[in-house]
C-alpha cells in the first residue's frame, strides 16, 4: 500500500503540487504563531530584566530556613533538603546555574577565651557572636591579618575548629588571632564546648550582588568557619542554637527565553513546596518572579490573540485546501469507481489517501517549518498594514510548541484532504455515472437544503452585532493587552455569512444578464455568461474564496489604518504638539505677586527646525457658586501662535478651530468652556464665569465665548477644563512658568533642538516627543503582531486565492475539452473559443471583486467603530474616527489584477496547445 501511495503521487504531481503548497503555508502560518510570540517577547523581557532594579539578581533564588523558637532542625532534615536543592533546585528549565552559596548560623551566642575558663564566674569575661559557614566567601574577601581560608591545614588545628572575623568585629571587640575560644560554655546542658583558633581577618573586596545575598555586614558579627566543620561539630553540639539555613542560586540571565517561562513557574513552586514539605519554615525570594508571572500571561494572551487573528487566513487555507484537493479527487474518479469495481473496498481507498497524504504530511511539515522563519521574519518588519520596514531580525529557536503547533496544522489540512476523498471513495460506477449526468441539478439540490441554515448563521450574525452595537466599549486595551480579543472574529464571522447568501443569487444575476444582453453583447461574451449561471455550483467555493479575500483584505486595511492613525491621534492628543518642553523658571517675587525670571521666548521660534512654537499654561483651578466648588483646570494659550503650533483635530468641536481662536480674539477675557460644564451649569455663550486659584485671593473673570468637547492634553474623564487667553490669565495671578509647545519640520531632530536649547540658557527639566513615544508604540510586540498577521495574511490569502483560481481555471479547460470541440464544430475560431474562456475568469473575478468590496466595505462601517480602543484611564479619549483605507485598496486590486493576469496567461497558453479539431474523439473517451 505505501509504496502505491509513493507511485499515485509522483504520477499526479501537478495537482498534488497545489495541495502540497497550501499544506507548507498552512503549517508556516501557524508555527509562526508560537515563533513570533517567543521571539518578540524575548527581546522585550531581556530589555526589561536588564531594566529592572531590584536588591537581589533577577536570575536568582534565595531560600532561607529559620528555624521556629524553642525548637530546631535535624540535621537529617537539612541533608535532605540540601540534597533537594542541590539535585533539583540547581535544574530550572533553560536556565544554567553559574553559581550556588550555602549559609548555615547559630544564634548570637556568648563566648570566653579558652585561657579563661577555669576562672570562678564573676570574673569571666563573656563576649557575643554567632557561628556561620558561608561557601565561596574567600572569592569575595580579603584578608587583612593571619592566614587566608585556603591556608588552614584542617589537620594542623588539632581538633579545633578554624574561624575568621570581619575587620568591624575585630576593631569592636577584644579578639586577636591565634585566640582561642570557646562557645557553649555557658550552656550547662554542653558537655564538650565548641572551641575555636581565630586564623584571620577578612574585609568585603567586592559588592557583588551574585554573592552577597546580604549586606556584607549582615556577616560581621559571625566568626566564618568552614561547612564541614560547621556540619561536624557545630551543628552536632549546639543544634539547638542552629537558627538559619539558606541557599542562594544564581542562573544566566543570558539564556532567559519566553517559552521557558512557565516551566520556570511551575519549578520554582515546586522547588517551595518541596523544602517547605522538608523543613517546614521556608521562605523563598524569586526576584524576577512577577515579572516571569506577567510575561507567561502575555505570551499566552499573545498566542491567542495571534490565532483569533489568523483565524480567517486559516478558514481560507482551508477552504483552498479542500478545492484543490476536491478537483485532485474529481481528476481521478475514474481510476477510483475502477477500483470500486474491481472488488477495492471504501475503507482501503479512504487508507490509501491517507497513506499519501502522511507521506507528503512530513515533507511539509519539514518544508513548513523552514518557511515558518521567513514569515517570522516578514511579521516582525511590518509597520503598517501592507507596509514593511527594516528592522533588526528576530532571534528565533524551535521548541516543542512550535512542533505542536506545526503538527495541529499538518492534522488540519489533511483532514481536510481527506475530507473529499472519503466522498469519492463511497462511490461505484452506477453513482459515478449519475453524478456525471445529474451533477449540476444535484449541486442546486443540496444548495436548497442548506438555504435554511444559511440564513440561520447570517440572522445570528445580526443579532450578534446588535448585542455589540449595545455596549459602550466593545474592545478596550488595558495594560497593552486586548481584553476580549473574540470580538475580532465577529468581522470574520459576517463577511462569510453575506458571502454564502449573496453567492445564492448569483445564478439569477448572470441568467438576468445574460437574457437582457443577449441581443447586444458578443457570442463570445454571452456564452461566458450562460456557462458562468448553468454551471453557478461549481464556480461557488472559488467564488466565495475570492470574495472572502477580497473583503477581509479591506476591512483590515480599514481596521489597521484605523487603528494606526487612531493611536497617533492618542499621543498627539496626550503632548499637545510634536515636541513639547517644560523650563526651569527662577522666582524672584513674593507669594501673592509672584514674578519670574525666564529665558526669551522668541529664542524658541528662531530655531532652525521649529515651524512654529506656543505657551501653554495649566492651571488648576477651582469653581465656586456652584454646589460647593468644583475641581477644573484652566489651559491659557497664545490664540495665534496655538493654531499654527498646537494639534487639533475638527471634532473636537462643532466649531473650526479658527473660530474658536477669533473668538477669543474678540474678548481678551473669552473662555472655551468644556460641554460637560455647560451641561451641568446650564450656562451660555457671553454669560460670566469666575474662577479662583488657591492662594490667590482675586478671580479670574471670564466670559464664555464657546463650547469645546474635546481639547489636547485636557480629558473630560479628569473633569471640567477652560481654555482662555494666555496674557489675561497673567494679568490677573501674575506670571507662572509655562510649557512649549512645538511643531517640527519634518526632517527635524528633537534631540539637536534641545541641545541649542540648552547652549541659550534653557534648563530643561522635562520633555516629550510625540514622534518617538508614536515610534515606541510601534514597536510593541502586540501592535506588532497585529499588523503583521493581517498584512501577512492577506499576502497569503491572495496567494492562495491566485492558486485556487489558476488550479480551478486548468481543471475546468480539461472538464470542457469535448465542449470546446462542439463549439469549433459549429463554427467558433479558436480566438473566439478563446475569449469565451478569458471572458468568463473575467467576470468571475470582477463579480468577486465588486461583491468583496461592497461587503467589505460594509464591514468595515458596521464593525471598525465598535472595535474601540481606548485606555483603562482616558477611555475612548480622543474619540475613534474610522478611516477609510481606499488607498490601502488600491494595492488589493492591483494584488487580484497580477494574479488574473498570470492566470489568464497560463490558461490562454494551455489553450492554445490543445488540438480542438480532435476534441470530440478525446472528449468521448473520457
Amino acid at each position: 500500500m505505501m509504496e502505491l501511495a509513493l507511485r499515485r503521487n509522483l504520477s499526479k504531481w501537478q495537482p498534488m503540487s497545489f495541495v502540497v503548497v497550501g499544506l507548507v503555508i498552512t503549517v508556516a502560518l501557524i508555527a509562526a504563531i508560537p515563533l513570533f510570540t517567543a521571539a518578540s517577547l524575548d527581546r522585550f523581557l531581556r530589555s526589561e530584566l536588564h531594566a529592572q532594579d531590584s536588591e537581589l539578581p533577577l536570575s536568582s533564588l534565595l531560600l532561607v530556613h529559620r528555624v521556629p523558637l524553642l525548637s530546631s532542625t535535624p540535621l537529617e532534615r537539612y541533608r535532605r533538603a540540601d540534597d533537594f536543592i542541590r539535585q533539583r533546585a540547581t535544574q530550572l528549565p533553560g536556565l544554567p546555574l553559574t553559581r550556588m552559596t550555602r549559609y548555615g548560623s547559630t544564634r548570637v551566642l556568648k563566648f570566653l577565651a579558652a585561657a579563661d575558663k577555669d576562672l570562678p564566674e564573676d570574673l569571666r569575661q563573656y563576649q557575643s557572636a554567632g557561628l556561620a559557614f558561608l561557601t565561596g566567601l574567600e572569592e569575595h574577601v580579603e584578608i587583612v591579618l593571619g592566614e587566608s581560608l585556603e591556608q588552614v591545614d584542617p589537620a594542623a588545628a588539632g581538633g579545633v575548629i578554624s574561624a575568621w572575623v570581619s575587620e568591624r568585629f575585630y576593631y569592636d571587640h577584644d579578639v586577636q588571632v591565634g585566640d582561642r575560644l570557646l562557645f557553649g560554655i555557658d550552656d550547662p546542658d554542653n558537655v564538650a564546648p565548641v572551641e575555636v583558633l581565630v586564623k584571620g581577618v577578612w574585609r568585603p573586596a567586592d559588592a557583588d550582588r551574585g554573592f552577597w545575598f546580604e549586606e556584607p555586614d549582615a556577616f560581621a558579627f559571625y566568626f566564618i568557619v568552614s561547612e564541614a566543620d560547621f556540619m561536624a561539630r557545630v551543628a552536632p553540639i549546639l543544634g539547638d542554637q542552629v537558627r538559619k539555613y539558606a541557599w542562594f542560586l544564581l542562573f544566566d540571565d543570558s539564556e532567559f527565553k519566553v517559552d521557558k517561562v512557565a516551566p520556570m513557574l511551575a519549578a520554582i513552586t515546586r522547588i517551595q513546596a518541596r523544602t517547605t514539605g522538608i523543613l517546614s519554615h521556608v521562605d523563598l525570594t524569586a526576584p524576577a518572579y512577577e515579572l516571569l508571572r506577567k510575561y507567561a500571561e502575555r505570551a499566552a494572551a499573545l498566542r491567542t490573540f495571534l490565532l483569533l487573528l489568523s483565524l480567517p487566513v486559516l478558514l481560507a487555507l482551508l477552504l483552498y485546501t479542500f478545492i484543490s484537493s476536491d478537483i485532485m479527487v474529481a481528476s481521478e474518479e475514474g481510476e477510483i469507481v475502477t477500483l470500486k469495481s474491481r472488488g477495492a473496498s471504501s475503507l482501503q481507498i479512504a487508507g490509501l489517501y491517507l497513506l499519501e497524504m502522511l507521506a507528503i504530511g512530513a515533507l511539509c511539515l519539514i518544508a513548513g517549518l523552514l518557511a515558518a522563519g521567513g514569515v517570522t521574519q516578514g511579521m516582525g518588519q511590518v509597520y503598517r498594514f501592507l507596509t514593511f520596514a527594516a528592522r533588526p531580525l528576530l532571534d528565533l529557536s524551535l521548541s516543542t510548541q512550535v512542533a505542536v503547533y506545526a503538527g495541529a496544522a499538518v492534522v488540519l489540512g489533511i483532514g481536510a484532504t481527506l475530507f473529499s476523498a472519503a466522498g469519492a471513495a463511497r462511490r461505484t460506477v452506477v453513482t459515478h455515472q449519475r453524478k456525471t449526468a445529474r451533477e449540476e441539478f444535484l449541486n442546486r439540490a443540496r444548495r436548497s437544503a442548506w438555504l435554511p441554515f444559511e440564513l440561520l448563521f447570517l440572522a445570528g450574525v445580526i443579532y450578534a452585532y446588535w448585542r455589540l452595537q449595545q455596549q459602550e466599549q466593545a474592545l478596550q486595551v488595558t495594560a497593552g493587552t486586548f481584553v476580549d480579543p473574540l470580538l475580532l472574529l465577529a468581522p470574520t464571522v459576517f463577511v462569510a455569512a453575506v458571502s454564502l447568501v449573496s453567492l445564492r443569487g448569483l445564478p439569477a444575476i448572470t441568467g438576468l444578464l445574460g437574457r437582457a444582453a443577449s441581443r447586444f453583447i458578443s457570442v463570445p461574451l454571452w456564452l461566458a455568461i450562460a456557462q458562468i449561471s448553468r454551471r453557478s455550483g461549481n464556480n461557488r467555493a472559488l467564488l466565495f474564496l475570492l470574495i472572502f479575500t477580497i473583503a477581509l483584505g479591506l476591512f483590515s486595511a480599514t481596521f489597521a489604518g484605523t487603528l494606526d492613525t487612531h493611536y497617533t491621534d492618542v499621543v498627539r492628543y496626550a503632548v499637545g504638539s510634536d515636541l513639547v518642553i517644560q523650563v526651569q523658571w527662577e522666582q524672584v517675587g513674593g507669594t501673592s505677586e509672584q514674578r519670574w525670571r525666564h529665558p526669551p521666548f522668541a529664542v524658541v521660534q528662531s530655531i532652525p527646525g521649529v515651524e512654529a512654537a506656543t505657551r501653554v499654561l495649566r492651571q488648576p483651578v477651582f469653581v465656586d457658586g456652584l454646589e460647593g466648588n468644583v475641581n477644573a483646570t484652566v489651559l491659557g494659550i497664545d490664540r495665534a501662535e496655538f493654531s499654527q503650533a498646537g494639534w487639533w483635530r475638527d471634532d473636537f468641536s462643532q466649531e473650526s478651530l479658527g473660530a474658536l481662536t477669533n473668538r477669543l480674539a474678540l474678548n481678551s477675557m473669552g473662555v472655551l468652556v468644556s460641554s460637560s460644564f455647560i451641561e451641568e451649569t446650564g450656562l451660555q455663550v457671553g454669560d460670566n464665569l469666575f474662577v479662583f486659584v488657591e492662594g490667590i485671593s482675586r478671580p479670574i473673570s471670564f466670559a464664555v465665548a464657546g463650547v469645546l468637547s474635546y481639547f489636547p492634553t485636557l480629558y473630560p474623564e479628569d473633569g471640567h477644563f477652560f481654555v482662555g487667553n494666555l496674557e489675561h490669565i497673567y494679568r490677573t495671578i501674575g506670571n507662572r512658568p509655562y510649557d512649549i509647545w512645538m511643531r517640527l519640520d519634518s526632517s527635524a531632530d528633537p534631540a539637536a533642538i534641545l541641545e541649542t536649547l540648552r547652549t541659550r540658557g534653557f534648563i530643561i527639566t522635562a520633555a516629550t516627543d510625540s514622534r518617538r513615544e508614536t515610534a515606541v508604540w510601534r514597536t510593541d510586540p502586540q501592535r506588532t503582531a497585529l499588523f503583521g498577521i493581517l498584512s501577512l495574511g492577506f499576502v497569503v490569502a491572495t496567494v492562495i486565492s491566485g492558486l485556487a483560481f489558476l488550479l480551478h481555471s486548468l481543471f475546468a479547460l480539461r472538464q470542457r475539452i469535448l465542449q470546446f470541440g462542439l463549439l469549433r464544430a459549429i463554427g467558433l475560431s479558436t480566438a473566439q473559443i478563446t475569449a469565451v474562456v478569458v471572458f468568463e475568469k473575467l467576470f468571475l473575478v470582477l463579480l468577486a471583486a465588486m461583491g468583496g468590496t461592497l461587503i467589505g466595505a460594509l464591514t468595515a462601517a458596521l464593525f471598525v467603530p465598535l472595535l474601540q480602543i481606548g485606555t483603562a484611564v482616558h477611555g475612548s479619549t480622543p474619540p475613534f474616527v474610522v478611516a477609510p483605507a481606499w488607498g490601502q485598496a488600491v494595492k488589493i486590486y492591483l494584488a487580484f489584477a497580477a494574479m488574473v493576469i498570470v492566470t489568464l496567461a497560463i490558461v490562454v497558453g494551455q489553450l492554445r496547445q490543445l488540438r480542438i479539431y480532435e476534441a470530440i474523439k478525446l472528449g468521448g473517451l473520457e
